[in-house]
Protein backbone atom coordinates (compact mmCIF):
# COMPACT_ATOMS: atom_id res chain seq x y z
CA UNK A 1 0.00 0.00 0.00
CA UNK A 2 1.63 3.62 -0.78
CA UNK A 3 -0.72 6.66 -0.52
CA UNK A 4 -1.33 9.93 2.05
CA UNK A 5 -3.15 13.17 0.79
CA UNK A 6 -2.76 13.16 -2.85
CA UNK A 7 -1.24 17.21 -3.28
CA UNK A 8 1.37 16.48 -0.95
CA UNK A 9 2.36 13.40 -3.11
CA UNK A 10 2.26 15.81 -6.40
CA UNK A 11 5.11 17.64 -4.44
CA UNK A 12 7.19 14.51 -4.96
CA UNK A 13 6.06 13.00 -7.57
CA UNK A 14 9.15 12.13 -10.07
CA UNK A 15 11.67 12.81 -7.58
CA UNK A 16 13.90 10.08 -5.11
CA UNK A 17 11.59 10.90 -2.51
CA UNK A 18 8.28 9.44 -4.10
CA UNK A 19 8.32 5.78 -4.08
CA UNK A 20 7.48 3.65 -7.67
CA UNK A 21 4.41 3.10 -7.89
CA UNK A 22 4.13 -1.35 -8.89
CA UNK A 23 1.48 -3.75 -9.92
CA UNK A 24 -0.87 -4.70 -7.92
CA UNK A 25 -0.06 -1.84 -5.32
CA UNK A 26 -2.50 -0.29 -3.40
CA UNK A 27 -2.95 3.24 -3.53
CA UNK A 28 -4.57 5.28 -0.48
CA UNK A 29 -5.88 9.06 -1.87
CA UNK A 30 -7.18 11.98 -0.09
CA UNK A 31 -6.94 15.43 -0.08
CA UNK A 32 -8.99 18.81 1.19
CA UNK A 33 -9.77 21.74 0.32
CA UNK A 34 -9.90 21.37 -3.37
CA UNK A 35 -12.64 22.21 -5.82
CA UNK A 36 -14.06 19.94 -8.67
CA UNK A 37 -11.88 20.98 -11.30
CA UNK A 38 -8.49 20.53 -9.28
CA UNK A 39 -9.91 16.55 -8.51
CA UNK A 40 -10.19 16.12 -12.14
CA UNK A 41 -6.74 17.68 -12.79
CA UNK A 42 -5.08 15.37 -10.12
CA UNK A 43 -6.86 12.32 -11.11
CA UNK A 44 -6.05 12.88 -14.51
CA UNK A 45 -2.55 13.22 -13.78
CA UNK A 46 -2.93 9.88 -12.12
CA UNK A 47 -3.78 8.16 -15.48
CA UNK A 48 -2.08 10.07 -17.70
CA UNK A 49 1.23 8.67 -15.31
CA UNK A 50 -0.28 4.93 -15.68
CA UNK A 51 -0.84 4.61 -12.45
CA UNK A 52 -4.86 2.98 -13.09
CA UNK A 53 -2.93 0.62 -15.04
CA UNK A 54 -0.55 -0.61 -12.13
CA UNK A 55 -2.60 -0.32 -9.25
CA UNK A 56 -4.87 -3.44 -7.99
CA UNK A 57 -7.35 -0.79 -5.64
CA UNK A 58 -7.85 2.47 -4.65
CA UNK A 59 -8.88 3.58 -1.02
CA UNK A 60 -10.21 6.52 -1.82
CA UNK A 61 -10.46 8.85 1.47
CA UNK A 62 -12.45 12.10 2.59
CA UNK A 63 -11.93 15.10 0.74
CA UNK A 64 -13.06 17.54 3.30
CA UNK A 65 -13.77 20.64 2.76
CA UNK A 66 -14.61 19.78 -1.13
CA UNK A 67 -16.28 22.26 -3.61
CA UNK A 68 -18.11 20.40 -6.35
CA UNK A 69 -18.51 23.82 -7.92
CA UNK A 70 -22.02 23.24 -8.94
CA UNK A 71 -21.54 20.20 -10.44
CA UNK A 72 -23.49 18.35 -7.65
CA UNK A 73 -20.46 15.56 -8.04
CA UNK A 74 -18.80 13.73 -5.14
CA UNK A 75 -14.94 12.93 -5.60
CA UNK A 76 -15.69 8.94 -6.07
CA UNK A 77 -17.72 9.82 -9.31
CA UNK A 78 -15.07 12.80 -11.11
CA UNK A 79 -12.64 9.58 -10.22
CA UNK A 80 -14.95 7.18 -12.20
CA UNK A 81 -15.19 9.77 -15.09
CA UNK A 82 -11.47 9.49 -15.35
CA UNK A 83 -11.02 5.86 -14.94
CA UNK A 84 -13.58 5.15 -17.01
CA UNK A 85 -11.42 7.02 -19.87
CA UNK A 86 -8.71 4.78 -19.55
CA UNK A 87 -7.76 1.18 -20.98
CA UNK A 88 -10.92 -0.96 -21.20
CA UNK A 89 -8.80 -4.34 -21.00
CA UNK A 90 -7.73 -3.64 -17.19
CA UNK A 91 -11.45 -4.41 -15.40
CA UNK A 92 -9.98 -5.05 -12.02
CA UNK A 93 -9.14 -2.30 -9.90
CA UNK A 94 -11.32 -2.07 -7.17
CA UNK A 95 -12.49 1.34 -5.94
CA UNK A 96 -13.48 1.64 -1.75
CA UNK A 97 -14.85 5.62 -0.54
CA UNK A 98 -13.76 5.15 3.21
CA UNK A 99 -16.48 6.04 5.45
CA UNK A 100 -16.09 9.15 7.98
CA UNK A 101 -14.39 8.49 11.44
CA UNK A 102 -14.17 10.62 14.05
CA UNK A 103 -12.15 10.27 17.62
CA UNK A 104 -15.15 9.97 20.28
CA UNK A 105 -12.40 10.88 23.45
CA UNK A 106 -11.48 13.34 21.22
CA UNK A 107 -15.01 15.16 21.15
CA UNK A 108 -15.82 14.68 24.74
CA UNK A 109 -12.51 16.80 25.56
CA UNK A 110 -10.30 13.80 26.39
CA UNK A 111 -6.65 13.62 24.74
Amino acid sequence: MIGGNLNAMYGIWGSEFMPAIQNGDILLIEDCMKTASVVEKNFSLLKVNGVFERVSGILLGKHELFDDEGTGKEPYEIFYLRYSERQKDHSSLILTVLIRTQCLRCQSGHK
